[in-house]
Order: C-alpha cells, then sequence, then structure tokens
C-alpha cells in the first residue's frame, strides 16, 4: 500500500492525521500527502494527470485558501 507523510493536518481514512506522519493510504493522494515510498509516487503522479485540476500544486492551496471566508 503507498506510504504517503503527511504535510499539512488533515482527516485521511476518516481519522485526524498530523503534519509529519508516514501513513498508508490507498484513495487518491492531495495536496496534504507527500508520497514516501515509489508506490506513492506512481499514485501521487496518476492522480495529478487524471484531475482537470492539479491539485498537487502551491497555487491550487493558495487559491483554497482564498475561497475560506473569514470571520
Amino acid at each position: 500500500m503507498p506510504r504517503y507523510r503527511v504535510t499539512a493536518e488533515s482527516f485521511v481514512g476518516g481519522r485526524l492525521v498530523q503534519v509529519g506522519d508516514v501513513i498508508e493510504y490507498d484513495g487518491v493522494p492531495g495536496f496534504n500527502l507527500e508520497p514516501a515510498d515509489a508506490t506513492a509516487k506512481r499514485a501521487k503522479d496518476a492522480a495529478s494527470k487524471s484531475a482537470a485540476r492539479n491539485v498537487n500544486t502551491s497555487e491550487f492551496v493558495q487559491d483554497m485558501a482564498k475561497a475560506v471566508p473569514e470571520d
């Protein structure tokens, strides 16, 4: 199973994971998961190629942050 290093506190597979955690995840990896092995690298590359928009870029993360309304 692909292994990823978490780059932002996230819910992955129904549980809260912290920055720096290394997890096994067989779903579609997003911007918050950095490949920790070759299997994960291939899965991340495939997800990027099949996405309508590459969610693995800093531009995507910045756009998402802009979309969150401030209190």
